[in-house]
């Protein structure tokens, strides 16, 4: 894939989902097979520093991961110092991170503009036109399905183990809104934060109320928190620190 002598990569590729999330995103597996991922995990095994940019990653990045493998064939990344992961809220299997919210009306988030669009779009033959899901932007996924994420961060943290080095593995969702799971070791601590852009009334200036919120949009399992609780204690000898903030156009 790249020569054995690179030691710092930095993936850009600028995936963008459909802007009408009615419509699903494209399955780019190969035999159920998340190709990119699985390249990336065996080739980042040589790096000291691997980043990507809206590339369309799964958890295949650093699994797999089972009961009945044993230390001699789980991936080993000994010289891995930071991993930043900048994704779009979609799955290599064409899923979607996030939902609508249970309580909000199912509505469109359409554009003054688009009738406007449309009628100068129906002039044009069919096949020059955008594609059905990129003609209207109907935004409307903003909660986050847990499961989905959970499975991502707990595949990442059990890589981390395999990570002797590791000082920095952030994951940050660059759809609205955005979300970023990082984990930091600085000064022999450790600490994993949780952030999110908060899209709340801006008249709302409680701070302790917005992180409440924060851990409303997402709440890892137990099980992400045990194995990041592990990778703290064996990169520093000590607990894990866990924050949860938010972040955006009415944060200070």
């Amino acid at each position: 894939m790249f020569p054995a002598s690179v030691r710092y990569l930095d993936l850009q590729f600028h995936y963008l989902p459909p802007r009408d999330e009615n419509y699903p995103p494209p399955d780019v597996t190969v035999d159920g097979i998340d190709l990119l991922s699985s390249h990336l995990r065996n080739f980042s095994q040589q790096l000291e520093s691997l980043h990507t940019t809206q590339c369309v990653v799964g958890p295949e990045l650093f699994s797999p991961f089972s009961p009945q493998d044993d230390d001699t064939n789980l991936p080993f990344w000994p010289n891995l110092i930071d991993v930043i992961v900048e994704y779009p809220q979609v799955t290599p299997s064409g899923e979607w991170l996030c939902q609508r919210e249970p309580e909000e009306a199912v509505d469109d988030d359409t554009d003054g503009s688009y009738d406007y669009f449309l009628e100068n779009e129906n002039a044009y033959p069919e096949y020059v036109r955008l594609p059905l899901e990129d003609r209207k932007r109907n935004y409307f996924r903003t909660r986050i399905i847990a499961g989905s994420v959970d499975r991502f961060y707990l595949s990442a943290g059990r890589a981390a183990l395999r990570m002797p080095k590791l000082r920095e593995m952030r994951f940050v969702n660059t759809s609205r809104p955005e979300y970023s799971f990082e984990y930091k070791v600085q000064a022999g601590r450790a600490k994993l934060i949780w952030s999110n852009e908060d899209m709340s009334d801006p008249s709302e200036t409680d701070a302790s109320a917005r992180v409440e919120r924060a851990k409303r949009i997402y709440q890892p399992d137990e099980q992400v928190f045990q194995i990041w609780r592990k990778v703290a204690l064996q990169h520093t000898g000590s607990e894990l620190e866990v924050e949860f903030k938010w972040w955006g156009t009415w944060s200070n």
